[in-house]
């Protein structure tokens, strides 16, 4: 893992603003072919996903069982008892 896939497990969005601000290779994948944002999924780390698009990741990349971040999101969201059809408050 890299120094931005720590920062999103852990939740520390100004070391994930820091690193992507230099121009960091933001899409680069751990040994399970997860990207940061894949990471900040799985973690719940909402501010770190947010600042990761909002600087150009890849929500379209898959880990090595074929899940993007928007999977993960989905299955985080039916394992509450909601499912991609529940009204939001958006």
């Amino acid at each position: 893992r890299t120094a931005l896939h720590f920062a999103c497990v852990c939740g520390h969005p100004e070391v994930v603003t820091l690193l992507v601000e230099h121009k960091c290779d933001i899409d680069t994948r751990d040994r399970e072919n997860s990207t940061a944002l894949i990471k900040a999924v799985q973690y719940h780390q909402e501010e770190c996903a947010s600042i990761l698009l909002e600087h150009g990741a890849n929500p379209n990349v898959a880990d090595a069982s074929g899940n993007t971040a928007l999977h993960c999101l989905l299955g985080k969201l039916i394992n509450s008892g909601k499912t991609a059809f529940t009204p939001c408050s958006c």
